[in-house]
Order: structure tokens, then sequence, then C-alpha cells
């Protein structure tokens, strides 16, 4: 178990006041088994204060606590670990130099001293913390042994200095060990992107089993230069541009990206575009996307024609990664080209064209360029996205309604609207879906398409005007209660209770008394809901001993005094 990392800046504020805290006279023997005893502690200013004990108890606590660690199997390490790895974290607080050095050298002495491997390699781990170059000659030491190379390696992997670099380069050039402890190395070389490694890594290219190889590649990925590029590539063609265990061809691809940080272009444009080819040549889709991706982002002049030449191929998903890459550097000029390319493009084309559109849109640093996009002077991206309503492919179609929606221009709101007097039920779903997400005032739209529309549109508008509390337009509704369909009366009263008002009550009263048993329930619900818009001083004014009296009337019950408690007796009668 290893306790979680206490906040330095906490650490710090109770330090010194702390320090002096603590009782006279304590042996380090004596702190060490009040530490001990105490770990974990339940409160952070109780661990801070342990902590800065041992601190004061310098090598002598800390070789103390080494040697009661516990063998594997042997007993539980939980209270020293918690201990040790405080500790360890405490000193590398900023001012601490003094005890971070003292610390580090306490734990250098340790390692000679003990004999259990995974004690050592406990030790091992705190210097990858804390350690600095004067960790370097003993870690160094244990690059040769197999049950050691790791945790040594990455210790010096983490203390990135030059010497570090150099003895991770020396332990590789001397061939010590075996080809574990060696690939150990390489690794680490990898991450801490030893400076003049390069070649010694190149020279390691083919040699060893296929672990060692995939530890090289990755290792010269991100540490290689245009010089590598050639050796990387071969490895990637033999890999047919796929995953293999090697990664060499993800390492390839990472290598090109970093040649091309690191300013050289040219080099890097020309092995990209021969990747690109002969990952098309080897149906290697994602290494395409990959090398297309590298191509762009090196935003030569020609980004613009890469990828209005993607948006040509017959993959889908190159083309998507295409326009997903093209986010990155995707200005005014580039959406001119795209939209113009959409206008001739298959509908499938059209539909990924139209699809991207609608993502940058909702990116607020690009929406107002979309929203007033001109191809030309008398054509807008906005009419060239209406025009594709007309198409017949429904993919298109839907496409260019959520577009619209997230570009959100409430001149739309119209023509959506129409999309509910269609014969096609799938594009009344998808108008009715469409305005309930569109954000701005859709209810007079809806309500004069209602009209002109098929049963099923007139259900649609009744159910958005409904969703959206269109109380100006209750007259609609009203009028669908007229309806032949009975679909269509039922949706029409379904909706009136979220489309009256308080001026509507005499109004509901009355068609309560004529109401059809089936209309008699959401009628009711209406007048609940008239009443419930009111205040409790309207509600009293309001329901006066007529309007109860139609009310019981059209129930057939008795009068009794129910004005005088308005709301509750209202919903008795109701009910």
């Amino acid at each position: 178990m290893r306790k979680a990392y206490i906040s330095i800046a906490s650490l710090l504020l109770f330090g010194s006041v702390l320090m002096a805290q603590s009782p006279a006279n304590r042996t380090a023997k004596t702190i060490a088994a009040d530490v001990l005893a105490q770990m974990p502690a339940e409160k952070q200013a109780e661990y801070n204060k342990m902590i800065n004990d041992l601190k004061g108890t310098g090598e002598e606590g800390v070789l103390m606590l080494v040697n009661m660690i516990n063998a594997p199997g042997k007993g539980s390490n939980a209270q020293v670990d918690y201990a040790l790895s405080g500790l360890t974290h405490y000193v590398m607080a900023k001012g601490e130099e003094s005890a971070r050095l003292a610390t580090a050298n306490a734990y250098l002495k340790a390692l000679d001293l003990v004999t259990e491997r995974e004690t050592k390699a406990f030790i091992i781990r705190q210097l990858q913390i804390l350690g600095q170059d004067e960790c370097i000659d003993a870690l160094s030491a244990y690059l040769g042994d197999e049950s050691l190379s790791g945790p040594a390696s990455r210790a010096l992997a983490a203390i990135g200095s030059e010497n570090a670099g150099k003895a991770l380069k020396a332990g590789l050039m001397r061939r010590m060990g075996t080809p574990k402890t060696q690939k150990d190395i390489i690794v680490a070389i990898g991450e801490a992107q030893v400076a003049d490694s390069e070649e010694l890594l190149k020279a390691l290219l083919g040699s060893g089993d296929e672990n060692m190889q995939k530890a090289v590649l990755h290792s010269l990925s991100r540490v290689g230069s245009k010089a590598s590029i050639k050796d990387m590539a071969e490895a990637a063609a033999a890999s047919g541009y796929t995953m293999t265990k090697t990664n060499a061809n993800e390492a390839y691809i990472a290598l090109l990206k970093r040649v091309a940080a690191q300013g050289d272009v040219k080099e890097v444009e020309k092995a990209a575009n021969d990747l690109l080819k002969k990952a098309t040549k080897a149906n290697q889709t994602q290494t395409r996307d990959a090398a297309l991706q590298i191509l762009l982002s090196l935003k030569k002049e020609n980004s613009t024609k890469l990828l209005l030449s993607a948006l040509k191929d017959g993959n889908k998903e190159y083309r998507n990664a295409a326009l997903n890459f093209a986010s990155d550097f995707a200005n005014k000029e580039v959406y001119i080209e795209v939209m113009k390319a959409m206008q001739k493009a298959k509908p499938e084309v059209k539909v990924d064209i139209i699809n991207w559109i609608g993502r940058e849109a909702k990116c607020p640093s690009k929406h107002d360029v979309i929203k007033s996009l001109e191809l030309r002077f008398d054509l807008t991206a906005m009419q060239v996205l209406l025009a594709q309503l007309k198409d017949s492919n429904f993919d298109v179609k839907q496409a260019t309604v959520w577009t619209l929606v997230k570009i959100g221009d409430k001149q739309v709101i119209p023509v959506l609207a129409e999309l509910l007097t269609s014969d096609n039920k799938d594009v009344i779903l998808l108008g009715q879906d469409a305005l309930a997400a569109f954000n701005g005032d859709i209810d007079q739209a809806v309500a004069r398409a209602i009209p002109s529309a098929t049963d099923a549109g007139k259900i649609a508008g009744a159910e958005l005007l409904a969703m959206r509390k269109a109380t100006a337009n209750l007259t609609t509704v009203l009028e669908l209660i007229k309806s032949g369909s009975p679909e269509v009366k039922k949706a029409a009263y379904t909706a009136l209770k979220d489309v009256v008002s308080e001026g509507d009550l005499v109004n509901l009263c009355g068609m309560l008394e004529t109401a059809d048993a089936s209309a008699v329930a959401p009628i009711q619900q209406a007048v609940i809901s008239a009443i419930s818009s009111m205040s409790p001083a309207k509600q009293k004014e309001t329901i006066t001993p007529a309007v109860c009296f139609r009310l019981a009337r059209a129930r057939n019950i008795c009068i009794i005094s129910f004005w005088r408690q308005p709301v509750r007796k209202m919903h008795w009668l109701l009910s």
C-alpha cells in the first residue's frame, strides 16, 4: 500500500511550527516507533507532525525503518511504506534541499546494506522520486542486474540530467547484463529523451527479439531526427503499415511528427506523402489517416487542396478524418472551398461535409464566421444549406436540418416548420425533433404550418405547441379538436392543458359542460392548469359560486361551498 500524496504546501505550512513542538530528548528509535504506531494517520495535521519528526532523525531514522521492512510473505510493510514514502515526498518541498540530500544519502547507504530484492526495489523507487546526480553511480551499478534494471533505469530516467543520460548510454554501450536489462535501458533512454542517443539506438535496429525491437523503435521515435526516417520507414514497410508486436508503424508515425516539430518540414512532407501513397495501396486506412494528419499539420499552401482531394475518396472514415484534421486550420477561405465542393458532391460526401460544418458551428470562435459566410457576393452558405433540404436523399436532408439547428439562425425556423407539411412521416419527425431542439421562438411558424399539414404533421405540431407552452396559440389547438381524425383530436386534447392560461377558464368550463365522456379528463386537466397559473388572490376572485356550480353541474354532483378553498376544492371537483 502507498500513502496518497500530501499537499506540499500543507506540509510546509506546518513544518517549522511542529518541529518546535516535538518533545525534547526523544531518540530516533522512539520517534520511528511512534510514527509507525500511528500510521496511517487519520488527520493531515497529525501526519505532517509525524513526518516532520521523522525528518529530524536523519540517516539513523531512515536506516532503522528500512531494517524493519519484511521480506515478501513475512508480514505487512504498510506502516513502513507509509512513513518512508511520506518522508520522500516531504523533503521534495521547496526549501528542503538539505533534508532531501540527507534522505537521499541515507537511502543510498541502505541500498548497500540490504540484500532482499524487493527492499532494494523499494529504495530505488524512493530515489526515483527524490534522487539527483548524487544517486547516479549507485543506480548505474544495477543496470546489469536483471531483477533491478527496470527500477534503476526508470530512476535514472526520472533524474533526467545530462549525467543520468550518460549513465544510461554507457550501460547500453557496454552491452552488460541480459537482453532484458538492455531493453530496460533502451526504454529509459526513450522516456528521458537522452541527447545524442540516436545512433546508438539505430545500431540496434533489427537485433534481438520482438520485445527488444519494440523498445528500440519506440525510443528512437522519441529521440530521433530526420536521420532516422529512412530506417524507420523500412521498419514500417516491413510491418505492412499496420499494427504489429513491434509497433514499427506507430513508431514511424511518431517520429515524423517529432521531426516536423523540429522544423525539418521538407523531409517530413516527402516521407508523409510516400507513407500516404503506400498505405493507400496497402488499404491501411488508419495509417492513411495518420499520414494525412501529418501533411495537413504542416500548414503548407496546398493543405486545402489536399483536403478537397481527400473528400473525393471513397472511404468514409478517411473523409471524416480529413475533415476532423482540417478543423485545426480551417478558416473562412477553407469553409468556402469545402462548401463549393459540397454542392457538386455525391450524397454520402455531402452528409460528411454538412455534418462537419455543423460541428464547426458549435465552436464559439467559428460560429459567426459560418453563419455569415458568403461563397460569393450573391450566394451565402445558409442559402446553400437550405437548398439541401430539397435533396431527395434523406440522409442529406437530415444532416442539413441538424446543422441548421446548430447554426441557430432564427430565420430558418419557418423553413424547418414546413417540414411538418411533408407527406413523408420520417421527414415530419425530423422536423419535429429539430424544432423541439431549436433555441428560438418556433410557436408562430408551427401554428402557420399546421393547417396545411397531414394528420401526422398536425399531431407533431400540436405536440410542439404543448412542449413550448404556446398559450398564444390555443385557437390552433382548439381547431384541431374539431378534426375528423381520432388521432389528431386526441393529440389536441392532450396538448390542451399546456396551451391554456388563466383567461381561458370560462371557455373551458363551457367545453366541460358539453364534452363527450372521452374529452372530460383532458379538459379537466386544462381547467386545473388554467387555475394553477393564477395567483392565490386571483384564484379566490375567479372561482366564484357560479364557476363552481357550472363545474359541479358538468360532473352532476351536489353544490357545497367550494369557493372558500378554491384550489383544493377545484381539484376535488375535477378528480
